[in-house]
């Protein structure tokens, strides 16, 4: 999938790589799936255009990676979370 096919894309599901799909609602909002966590499930990785093509790929193969190691992606991202926050809330207070 190139910039241009995911700009025209009609509402549906676009694979776009390996565990990657662009899901485009009939409203015309698009978000990308990624699909390879600890389960089965499809878990929303960005919304198109804000993520482009590219940081999609490079962010899904991330997650995958992440996952086929036993590591729940979910719950490394929610650590980030707490932990940018830790530090911005001592950089300030």
């Amino acid at each position: 999938m190139t910039e241009t096919n995911a700009r025209h894309a009609l509402p549906g599901r676009h694979p776009a790589g390996p565990g990657l799909v662009l899901c485009v609602a009939e409203d015309g909002n698009a978000v990308w799936l990624v699909q390879g966590g600890t389960d089965t499930k499809e878990r929303v990785l960005g919304r198109y255009p804000e993520m482009s093509v590219k940081v999609a790929r490079q962010a899904s193969a991330k997650w995958r990676l992440v996952a086929r190691r036993g590591i729940d992606p979910e719950a490394e991202q929610e650590k980030a979370r707490a932990e940018a926050a830790r530090n911005l809330h001592q950089f300030y207070c």
